[in-house]
């Protein structure tokens, strides 16, 4: 069983691993780091890559929390902000009117905690795909394990991934060029049902 950390709307080479392993275990016992894609993904806008991020805050004073103790923060209204950024970069997709209110819903239920936001982003992407994943969660925190895919969770710095992203339509490609390995969002919505198979 491969070990992931979930993410929100994660990299496509990080779905491509999982759907290339079949059954996922994600690690949910670990200590929460910031500036990874547990909370943040890129999309591609017109101004070029844009960070979309979800506030973040914890209760914690004694220890570094757990991920699955990392609360998300509303008071500024990031979720407006999310959607307006989504509909900007992909009213001129192929098929983003397709999936938006499905994405509305997981935006809009407003959970407590990053988890179940995490959980509901891997619902959606899983169902958008049309492809069943196996996956639970971790008892406890692995230390190693055989397919340890963790480190796919850093948005800094390089990252060898394992797994190669093939070139293919983009909305503002012609003004910004290909980029590779966004947020598994801008395949779906610029390949629809074919992104399962350019996975694959």
């Amino acid at each position: 069983m491969a070990l992931f950390y979930p993410t929100y709307f994660g990299p496509i080479s990080t779905y491509g691993n999982m759907l290339g392993a079949k059954e996922v275990e994600f690690e949910v016992w670990d200590n929460f780091e910031r500036q990874t894609y547990r909370n943040r993904c890129y999309i591609l806008g017109p101004n070029g890559k844009q960070l979309l991020s979800v506030p973040l805050y914890h209760n914690i004073s004694d220890r570094k929390p757990k991920s699955l103790e990392m609360l998300i923060d509303y008071k500024d209204n990031w979720v407006v902000n999310h959607i307006r950024s989504l509909d900007t970069a992909y009213s001129g997709s192929p098929f983003y009117e397709f999936y938006r209110d499905d994405l509305l819903e997981v935006l809009n239920s407003k959970p407590e905690y990053l988890h179940q936001l995490q959980k509901r982003c891997h619902d959606f992407v899983f169902a958008a795909l049309e492809e069943t994943l196996i996956w639970q969660e971790t008892s406890n925190f692995r230390v190693e394990t055989e397919q340890d895919y963790r480190f796919l969770v850093r948005a800094k710095g390089k990252v060898d991934t394992g797994y190669t992203v093939e070139p293919y339509v983009q909305v503002f490609k012609d003004r910004h060029g290909f980029e590779s390995d966004l947020s598994i969002l801008d395949l779906i919505f610029n390949l629809g049902p074919e992104a399962a198979s350019f996975l694959i």
